[in-house]
């Protein structure tokens, strides 16, 4: 069968895929680098599946570059990574490309009790859906001149605004200054008489312009009031280009949807939270557990993140500091470095092998995403 591409992480695919694990003896997905149908932006898949008694049981996933390969050395590329024990659960398939051994530390370590599910730690939030950023998210520039201060919070708009582990008041000011869109119009839910002469002209000026008739605007008693609005304790990153990141919120902003809110549930040490949650299983995780697309970008949603695991062992031991300005440097790997000894190997016990197994899974999936920008490998 030819079938889209989100059959194999998509969380919706799940009984779907669970069906053919249980019902079939072995499944092979061939799946392409580049878009086989020309003109056709979907990414898809081709589905041999085979029932009964097989000598060779199993699940194996192939990726040719196109269609054209099909036809090239197909009885040598087939069957050159052999087929994985199928695991008989509505987990991703992404996870076998990766072979049995890095499988297996990953099944094993899932329900490590001496992991923390982020779920139980944190709720995970959507951010801000305004239903209008160009209405809602302002610069400095446009808040003075309708004189819009009153109504106005801080914002976060993109995440590449969050360069540490800690969003500071100072990095809020360098938005600022940048002429970013850094403030949320936050208006009250009064009838538009109620509302001062200056804010009431900016939203007709919006009218005229028929930027409040969008679904989202449509919908509301008052078009120009934003659900929601709250300041989370943190952010996460909802789309990843080369790494996941929790992101606590000092300058105590608030975010539109393009990033998701974080709430702890108990007392934490939001910051060492935060820098331990950079680790190579965590990163791992994420691979496995999130969406990717053809443009390289892996997407996590609220429950996706809420099942990421977490080593907290011995995080008390970790410099918030420390980690927070290798990651402005760009120093990810020194960051794991240090990460990895404290959290998985003097925290959950695990050797050096593993540790060097986690950090590959996480660097071979990544780039085979990274890799896949456009859909044309």
């Amino acid at each position: 069968m030819v079938l889209p591409a989100e059959l194999l992480q998509v969380t919706y695919a799940a009984q779907l895929r669970s069906f053919l694990t249980d019902y079939f003896s072995q499944v092979r997905v061939i799946t392409f680098r580049g878009l086989p149908f020309p003109g056709i932006q979907q990414e898809i898949i081709l589905l041999l599946a085979r029932r009964g008694s097989s000598t060779k049981p199993g699940i194996e996933l192939v990726e040719l570059n196109d269609a054209s390969d099909l036809d090239k050395h197909a009885d040598k590329r087939f069957g050159a990574s052999g087929f994985k024990k199928i695991n008989h659960t509505t987990d991703k398939w992404i996870q076998y490309y990766l072979s049995q051994s890095e499988i297996d530390l990953l099944r094993s370590l899932r329900d490590d009790p001496k992991l923390t599910r982020f779920g139980d730690l944190a709720d995970t939030d959507i951010g801000i859906v305004t239903g209008m950023n160009e209405v809602f998210a302002l610069s400095e520039e446009e808040v003075l001149e309708y004189g819009l201060m009153e109504f106005s919070h801080r914002l976060v708009g993109r995440s590449g605004h969050l360069a540490g582990t800690v969003f500071r008041n100072g990095d809020w000011g360098k938005s600022v200054k940048s002429g970013n869109k850094a403030f949320l119009l936050n208006i009250p839910p009064v009838a538009l008489e109620e509302l001062p002469y200056n804010l009431v002209a900016y939203l007709k000026k919006a009218e005229t312009a028929r930027l409040n008739v969008g679904y989202k605007c449509r919908i509301r008693k008052f078009w120009y009031t934003v659900p929601s609005v709250y300041i989370p304790d943190a952010f996460m990153l909802r789309q990843i280009h080369l790494y996941p990141k929790l992101v606590v919120n000092d300058a105590r902003a608030t975010c539109t949807d393009t990033i998701h809110r974080v709430r702890f549930k108990q007392h934490v040490s939001e910051r060492h939270v935060a820098a331990a949650f950079l680790n190579s299983l965590t990163f791992a995780f994420t691979e496995i557990m999130g969406r990717s697309y053809g443009g390289g970008v892996l997407e996590l949603e609220p429950s996706e993140a809420d099942g990421l695991p977490v080593p907290l062992l011995k995080s008390a031991s970790l410099i918030p500091n420390e980690i927070d300005a290798l990651v402005r440097a760009g120093l990810i790997e020194e960051v794991l470095d240090i990460t990895d000894q404290k959290l998985l190997v003097d925290g959950l016990g695990l050797d050096a092998h593993q540790v060097r197994m986690l950090r590959t899974i996480w660097i071979k999936l990544r780039t085979r995403r990274t890799g896949r920008k456009n859909g044309n490998g």
